[in-house]
């Protein structure tokens, strides 16, 4: 087996690093391709460094049909025989599509996640890949439900755990102190957030005001997008926000285990915060993570900048009792492991 992993945003290099790292340790045949969708080569090398692993191919000028074009040469010129993606990027869609011209099983791990809104690119995508992928790899019961209800033909491996419980069990990072009161950690990112005046700026400040009622400071590591957004708008952070650029993962890790509150557009921080025992308040209308709402981890609030205090006011007083349900820190090894037994392409051809 030679494995292609293809890959080129945050949560993606950070969920398939401990598929590398397995992969390594056996001394498995595997190429990666990073696609260049990152939008910061700077902050993308950072996350390889501190994670170590490298990418075998590297793509940096990131575009649609000149992207998915180089993938699949890649994939033909390397003669690999099964290719793996995650998650619900533009990146994972581009290399499952090029997977299936190069006639290569397709395997998507993090599969089944669903939340509903159609209009969202995230949302289309991950079910796109679903339908396209031969090994599915679900991560709870919710996204396994979700799989068996549209009856999907392909090989559904159930009870592997996700990959981001391994990521947090490797991780050695240590917590630091924030030098000043105790902190809200606060992301917001995705296109419909910042790229909406009324809706960003009105979930800052419904952030500001629940940050000034509790005394506390926002930790706000501001993404390229919403920086730009941010100047285009004329909204200036000022009061109880401190800015930064984006930060390391283990940097962005401890600031997650010391804050009282995370207040996120973001998937995979709702996890994060799940695993680490931190209360979220998702500023979305809907989330693929139902799991940590029925656990009292996470609260989905919406645009509204009264809803948004009044969910932040109750999860700064949940009671941080639950027990995440993400599996034991070991899906690499399952996964690697029924993809061993399961596969039967070799060399390029089925046996």
């Amino acid at each position: 087996m030679k494995l292609a992993i293809i890959l080129g945003t945050r949560p993606e290099i950070i969920k398939l690093s401990p598929i590398i790292k397995e992969l390594k340790a056996r001394e498995i045949k595997y190429i990666s391709i990073d696609t260049g969708q990152h939008e910061s080569i700077e902050m993308r090398d950072c996350f390889y460094a501190e994670l170590g692993i490298v990418p075998t191919h590297a793509l940096f000028d990131y575009d649609w049909e000149r992207t998915g074009v180089l993938i699949r040469d890649i994939l033909l010129s390397e003669k690999v025989n099964i290719a793996l993606v995650q998650g619900d990027t533009n990146s994972t869609l581009l290399g499952a599509v090029a997977a299936i011209a190069c006639n290569l099983p397709l395997v998507h791990v993090e599969a089944g996640l669903r939340c509903g809104d159609f209009a969202m690119t995230e949302e289309r995508n991950r079910i796109m890949v679903d339908h396209m992928a031969e090994y599915l790899f679900p991560p709870t019961d919710d996204a396994l439900r979700n799989l068996t209800q549209e009856k999907i033909h392909a090989c559904v491996f159930p009870y592997c755990g996700h990959l981001i419980a391994d990521v947090m069990h490797q991780t050695n990072a240590q917590a630091k102190p924030h030098d000043g009161l105790g902190y809200i950690l606060l992301t917001l990112h995705r296109r419909e957030t910042v790229d909406n005046l009324f809706l960003f700026r009105d979930a800052l400040s419904a952030v500001h005001k629940i940050a000034t009622a509790h005394n506390l400071d926002v930790i706000y590591p501001v993404h390229p997008r919403a920086q730009a957004k941010l100047k285009e708008f004329g909204i200036e952070l000022h009061g109880r926000f401190k800015a930064y650029g984006p930060l390391a993962f283990h940097e962005f890790i401890s600031l997650e285990e010391t804050a009282q509150l995370i207040m996120t557009d973001s998937g995979g921080i709702q996890e994060e915060a799940c695993i680490l025992g931190v209360p979220c308040v998702t500023i979305r209308d809907c989330t693929e993570r139902p799991e940590t709402i029925r656990l009292g981890a996470n609260i989905v609030a919406g645009y509204d900048e009264k809803n948004i205090i009044a969910c932040a006011n109750e999860m700064l007083e949940a009671k941080r009792v639950w027990q995440h349900p993400y599996g034991d820190g070991h899906a690499a090894t399952r996964i690697i492991d029924q993809l061993i037994c399961n596969s039967c392409y070799e060399d390029g051809a089925k046996k």
